[in-house]
């Protein structure tokens, strides 16, 4: 199993929570799974955890097994030192921050079917995973998407050369604004 796999299901909540629970069998309530952290440092910044009657804020770091964290350093490094849960598939070992505090660790369950789902999206042949399933999806809702699609492009380049042309002297008059104001749909003033 890849972490980034355990990535998506903490994201977006694709757990059995009812079943959340530290070693002692303290139930695990995720308030909010925090932010994804694509540097260094922990997985997710922000999140907020209830266990009991006290709610959590910190960090919350993920692995297939519980002691990659040793592996990574993390049990040697400050800057894990505020991580409120180790979140794991498999839970083999106890581990502890610099601190030599322990660090919380839960083991998540999952629904099976979707590891063998995300399994075949990732060793799909097509550039796009899903390809072969969109001649399941009713015609007027895909015309209504690929529509939005267009509107949010068109809509994100237009900000992005209001953005470019404000900084610069490129373009006398009115020129820039009207094409703008054509692009966004936007009622803008010279």
């Amino acid at each position: 199993m890849k972490e980034e796999f355990l990535h998506y299901l903490w994201k977006y909540s694709l757990y059995y929570s009812e079943n959340l629970a530290d070693r002692d069998g303290n139930r695990i309530a995720v308030i909010n799974p925090g932010e994804y952290n694509r540097d260094a440092g922990p997985d997710f910044f922000n999140a907020r955890i209830r266990i009991g009657d006290t709610v959590w804020a910190g960090n919350v770091e993920l692995h297939t097994r519980a002691s990659q964290y040793n592996q990574h350093g993390h049990n040697n490094d400050p800057a894990y030192d505020n991580v409120i849960l180790h979140v794991v598939a498999e839970d083999d070992k106890k581990v502890f921050n610099s601190k030599g505090q322990e660090v919380l660790t839960v083991a998540l369950e999952f629904d099976p079917g979707i590891y063998n789902r995300y399994l075949s999206l990732i060793s799909n042949p097509y550039i796009i995973a899903c390809q072969q399933d969109i001649d399941r999806v009713d015609r007027m809702q895909l015309r209504h998407w690929l529509g939005r699609l267009v509107a949010e492009r068109l809509q994100e380049k237009s900000e992005l050369i209001l953005r470019v042309l404000a900084g610069t002297k490129l373009f006398t008059g009115c020129s820039h604004v009207i094409l703008v104001s054509v692009l966004t749909g936007n009622l803008l003033k010279c």
